[in-house]
């Protein structure tokens, strides 16, 4: 993978404390403006998607509003996207890739990438595989696990889209996030020691601590629906991660 674009969002910022100072200011304004890109570009996007797309398959795109090579170059980038309303997920491909959120199509993705650059991130589509489980490999224990998992991306998604359209919905996605992570509890029990086992139990384990960690915080609305959208392209990383160890395997 190529190193950053050159132009993004962040590199209007230099590091200095006197430059810092200078654009407090513009860096907020900026940040206000972007969060309003973002919350339309995600709510657009349900619009782009018929009954065929429901659920994520063959590939996703995401849309990368920044690419590093330094991990803690990446978190400052995506510190200012959470903040804009997007997922700020460190997406991690031989570089680390800085993720405003995860659509079902292309066009989709397409769609919010253009608008999203006419405000002052230049970013980019990549397309990733979304490759399907054999049922026929598991036993019934890890098929439950991972018809939950691929449920929870989709359900997750689909929260994203509610909250950024009526944050009136944070009560109600909020208690079903709760059971979300009770069923967590019993999957996870219900796994056993095999490799296969072990690498489905560390990927929910992964996913109940962020849902813990989502439930004990208090969030402003543009932050906790950016918590939902980190939710969800975890969720997106770990099942591409089984799936391609799944494959291997074979």
């Amino acid at each position: 993978m190529k190193n950053i674009a050159s132009k993004n969002f962040y590199s209007v910022y230099s590091y200095n404390s006197k430059q810092k100072r200078q654009y407090k200011f513009k860096k907020f304004f900026i940040i206000a403006v972007v969060f309003i890109l973002i919350t339309i570009v995600v709510i657009f996007s349900v619009f782009n998607m018929n009954k065929k797309n429901d659920y994520f398959h063959d590939y996703i795109y995401l849309v990368v509003v920044g690419k590093f090579d330094k991990i803690s170059d990446a978190k400052d980038l995506a510190d200012n996207v959470k903040i804009a309303g997007g997922a700020g997920y460190i997406w991690i491909d031989s570089v680390f890739w800085v993720v405003a959120f995860v659509y079902k199509t292309e066009d989709a993705a397409l769609s919010v990438k253009n608008q999203l650059q006419e405000g002052v991130w230049k970013c980019s589509i990549e397309k990733i595989k979304f490759e399907e489980i054999k049922y026929k490999k598991l036993n019934i224990n890890q098929e439950l696990a991972i018809k939950f998992l691929i449920q929870y991306i989709n359900d997750f998604y689909d929260y994203a889209i509610m909250i950024d359209t009526d944050e009136t919905q944070n009560a109600s996605i909020h208690k079903k996030i709760i059971a979300k992570k009770n069923e967590l509890t019993l999957l996870i029990n219900k796994l056993g020691q095999s490799e296969l086992d072990v690498l489905i139990s560390s990927a929910l384990q992964n996913i109940y601590d962020g849902l813990v960690d989502f439930l004990k915080s208090s969030f402003p609305q543009n932050l906790y629906s950016s918590g939902i959208k980190e939710l969800c392209i975890n969720a997106i990383y770990l099942y591409i991660n089984i799936a391609n160890n799944i494959i291997k395997s074979i």
